[in-house]
């Protein structure tokens, strides 16, 4: 691993054996014998504020954890409704026979996976998919003063923009690993109406010990000198140094050949995305949406040897006294309705039971619960914002804090496809078709009962016979009793072409209430078939509509969770945040401090349509160049349209391949010499006119006129990039006059020795 890496930077990737440090003394003497002087280790905060009271603090807890259970238990129990009708479970079914047909048409499960696709493409589709603004306008270069042409100007906002946008990019992708993370997102959110992801900052530290031989110690020492040598100097490299060198020194390696050293390592300090079930979100049950609730809180589980852990670096406490074996069952909450506080919906139907599978006690998992809200937590009439973590089953208060945020949110984002206004809750696919998919499965199912009672078919016999009813119940291929002495078949009618109908029907209905056509899927060839093209687009163009809006709507929700991590970043991150921009098939590292990075910045996402409208606007881009070509060089100019189509294309290498319009004109004039002659007349008058050299006086007749030097400009030399410019739209009309007749020129051109105008 590269020593010019960051700790930050560092993580999600293989740490380098050379790179751990013993654990920090206070002060340290070096083999030179300088005492190296370090700030004492300022101790963490408590885990639990001292100021709060604990037993009020757990009443308080309680008692908003089975409010907000108790108001939303009818939603809760119909999450297993939605959960069974995307995975496609039906229930068990004996009407109007044991063993008839119980189908799932897939509608629900199509529809899903097809709007997440929909929206991941796009999102992602752009790279990168999150462009940054800066705030303030880019440095103007054209106003410098004379003699200060290489003067480095002071870098603004606007100009580290592009550094701040990959840095964003390489983060998401590296190391949080969005792309995974936002397409469980999404895709919750179009089977249950929301979905949550928090927001965090995370570090992970690993303690170990390495048994180390002389050559290891060796090599340490060597790696901790070169990074003195090259200027990277820290007090924990010193520090490290001298405890090297002292064992190097003073250790027997004749005698115990190894040593063992405790050291501890980063693995991860970064943001990190976390993507939270909705059954174990909680929320007040008066809230609009997250950031407007009094409190939210979220559940999770932790084994007891990660909590030990975390007690040890003091992210928590109190967790002595969790009893060991703590079952899931003992650990959850009764509410007043006689629900159990969060019911696992997403391990309904894995085959799990509700009991402990492990070998240890020490890696039983125990529930755990995260709450945000307003809490006043020192007793002077005003509320502040904290966060606690306590365990239900136990009533065991982990840590109470005031929330270190610097942004003032909470760090929680969701995503709605289908709003509901003035609701925080909002309804998914399943609950939007749930009728008409029930519909689709019995037309279906009556479908297929019909042809099977038509293929074993039912008969009728005398009651008197020794037939059973009892035991032979009626049912395809069987008998029930009629008529003394009759014997005969039941005759059954074929299926009906309005059941097919029905069905389409339905399906229709289906493709109204959610905005999916069939043509979104790739499907219904025969509406093609009876088409134009231009019927079709004008359909696809009114059916995206209502794609767009769900993107939007889900839009909003990641751009606030790409907000808060740049935020983040700012917040926590190192003074010199290294990335690693890939343009062009070429990866390079830059470095960029993160106290510049403070506030300065607009940022969003790239993906702010469906492909089907990207495609268009390109087609639309292409038809205005191809009129242009058509048009000529001479009357349009097309840089600018070139500029924009590889733009929008998501080519990265727009500048270098349009060329600017001067470079192009004087390409252009190098091909022939009388163009070149033409240009050289043209810019000689414009010099002469704008009084940069004098007229050239006529010699005598057959001598050649003498040499006169030009006269230098006032900003000390010639401005011919500006001579250029005005050159090149009448550059542009010769050589466009080569295919066509060729105008003439309003300013007549002037003869370099005579000073008249050429005829």
């Amino acid at each position: 691993m590269g020593k010019e890496l960051s700790d930050n930077q560092l993580a999600g990737t293989q740490p380098d054996l050379n790179e751990k440090k013993k654990v920090v003394k206070q002060a340290s003497k070096l083999p030179s014998g300088d005492i190296l002087n370090k700030s004492p280790k300022v101790d963490a905060p408590p885990a639990i504020d001292k100021r709060v009271n604990v037993e009020h603090l757990l009443d308080y807890l309680d008692e908003s954890i089975q409010n907000a259970i108790d108001a939303r238990h009818e939603w809760q129990d119909n999450l297993e409704t939605w959960y069974r009708q995307y995975r496609g479970l039906v229930a068990d079914k004996s009407f109007p026979w044991e063993g008839c047909s119980n189908l799932h048409v897939p509608i629900t499960g199509i529809l899903v996976e097809t709007l997440t696709s929909r929206m991941i493409n796009p999102i992602f589709g752009a790279q990168p998919f999150i462009t940054a603004k800066g705030a303030s306008a880019p440095n103007p270069r054209s106003g410098m003063m004379s003699g200060a042409e290489n003067a480095t100007p002071p870098i603004s906002d606007h100009d580290k923009a592009r550094d701040v946008e990959n840095m964003l990019h390489y983060v998401m992708n590296q190391r949080i690993k969005v792309y995974s993370k936002v397409q469980d997102w999404i895709r919750e959110s179009f089977i249950y109406g929301r979905s949550i992801m928090k927001i965090i900052w995370r570090t992970d530290v690993r303690k170990y010990t390495r048994q180390m031989s002389q050559r290891d110690i060796a090599a340490d020492i060597q790696t901790a000198q070169s990074e003195i040598e090259s200027g990277s100097v820290t007090p924990e490299t010193l520090e490290f140094l001298d405890q090297m060198t002292f064992l190097a020194q003073n250790h027997d390696f004749v005698n115990h050949p190894f040593i063992d050293i405790e050291r501890e390592e980063t693995t991860y300090n970064n943001p990190d995305w976390v993507f939270i079930p909705i059954e174990d979100f909680i929320f007040h049950p008066r809230a609009i949406d997250i950031q407007d609730s009094p409190y939210v809180a979220h559940r999770f589980r932790r084994d007891i040897d990660e909590l030990l852990k975390e007690q040890d670096i003091g992210v928590y406490t109190n967790v002595d006294l969790l009893p060991v074996g703590l079952s899931n069952e003992g650990s959850e909450i009764i509410s007043s309705h006689g629900d159990k506080l969060l019911n696992d919906v997403q391990t309904l139907e894995e085959g799990y039971q509700n009991i402990s599978h492990e070998a240890a006690d020490g890696l039983e998992n125990i529930e755990i619960i995260e709450w945000h809200g307003k809490y006043d937590i020192d007793d002077d009439g005003r509320m502040e914002d904290i966060v606690a973590t306590f365990s239900p089953g136990a009533r065991v208060l982990l840590s109470v804090r005031e929330t270190d945020l610097l942004h003032g949110k909470k760090p929680f984002v969701e995503i709605k496809p289908f709003p509901t206004p003035g609701r925080f809750e909002s309804q998914g696919v399943p609950e939007l078709i749930t009728d008409l998919q029930q519909e689709v499965n019995d037309i279906h199912n009556m479908r297929i009962d019909n042809g099977t009672i038509t293929n074993a078919v039912m008969w009728w016999f005398d009651p008197n016979s020794d037939i059973d009813p009892e035991i032979h119940r009626p049912g395809p291929g069987q008998g029930f009793p009629a008529g003394p002495n009759q014997f005969g078949i039941v005759q059954t009618g074929d299926i009906k072409h309005s059941s097919f109908k029905e069905e389409e029907l339905v399906r229709r209905l289906i493709q109204d209430r959610i905005g999916v056509s069939d043509f979104a899927i790739g499907n219904d060839t025969t509406a093609i078939a009876n088409k134009t093209a231009t019927g079709i687009s004008a359909i696809v163009n009114e059916g995206n509509q209502r794609l767009e809006m769900m993107l939007r709507n889900i839009s909003v929700g990641i751009n606030e969770a790409v907000l808060q991590t740049f935020q983040l970043i700012q917040q926590f991150g190192d003074d010199e945040i290294l990335f690693r921009a890939v343009e062009d098939a070429q990866g390079s590292l830059r470095k960029i401090n993160a106290r510049d990075i403070v506030g300065q910045w607009d940022i969003e996402l790239s993906a702010n349509t469906v492909n089907t409208n990207r495609l268009i606007k390109l087609q639309e881009i292409q038809q205005q160049l191809e009129l242009a070509m058509r048009a000529g060089p001479e009357h349009i100019n097309v840089a600018p349209l070139l500029k924009e189509f590889f733009r929008k294309s998501g080519s990265k290498i727009t500048d270098d391949i349009v060329l600017p319009e001067v470079q192009s004109v004087l390409m252009q004039a190098q091909r022939s010499p009388e163009l070149m002659m033409m240009l050289k007349q043209q810019v000689d008058a414009l010099a002469q006119q704008a009084g940069l050299i004098p007229p050239q006086a006529q010699g005598a007749e057959g001598a050649p006129p003498a040499p006169q030097a030009p006269m230098p400009a006032q900003g000390g030399g010639f401005d011919w990039q500006s001579l250029l410019q005005q050159v090149a739209p009448m550059l542009q009309q010769f050589l466009g006059g080569q295919q066509q007749p060729q105008t003439k020129p309003s300013d007549p051109l002037y003869d370099t020795r005579t000073g008249k105008p050429l005829e």
